[in-house]
């Protein structure tokens, strides 16, 4: 194991850390931030796809005239499923079970928890208080 001095007075002890090399010295630094960003908008993107069948960015190039993300215009029956599947993404990945083999996992529990909620009356009553609220 490698270590590196970051700062003064702390130590970076992983041969996976991102560092950066500044000025003669090693620190955390954009590309940590990036890179962190990165793999938030490709799980994001995992869940979109098991989950609407496109990336964010398909969807955006499909509705250039719509700001914000498919999220922002989805109903409470597609956020309700997409929580669930947060949680089941994350446990897959605790369970280092592989992108792809994931992203079929949660296609297949999206289309049956959709089917399952699509008629649940207390979704249904959910989607009547968000109608009025948009109404409003």
């Amino acid at each position: 194991m490698t270590n590196y001095t970051c700062y003064p007075g702390h130590r970076l002890c992983s041969d996976s850390c991102i560092i950066y090399f500044n000025n003669g010295r090693y620190s955390w630094c954009e590309l940590y931030e990036k890179q962190k960003q990165y793999v938030y908008a490709n799980e994001a993107d995992v869940l979109n796809v098991a989950l609407f069948g496109m990336t964010a960015k398909e969807w955006r190039d499909k509705n250039p005239n719509l700001d914000g993300n498919i999220r922002d215009y989805t109903d409470i029956l597609h956020l309700d499923v997409l929580a669930n599947l947060e949680n089941l993404n994350a446990e897959m990945i605790m369970s280092e079970i592989s992108q792809s083999e994931r992203i079929v996992k949660l296609n297949n529990t999206a289309k049956k928890q959709l089917e399952l909620l699509k008629n649940n009356s207390s979704v249904r009553r959910l989607e009547k208080m968000d109608e009025q609220l948009k109404l409003e």
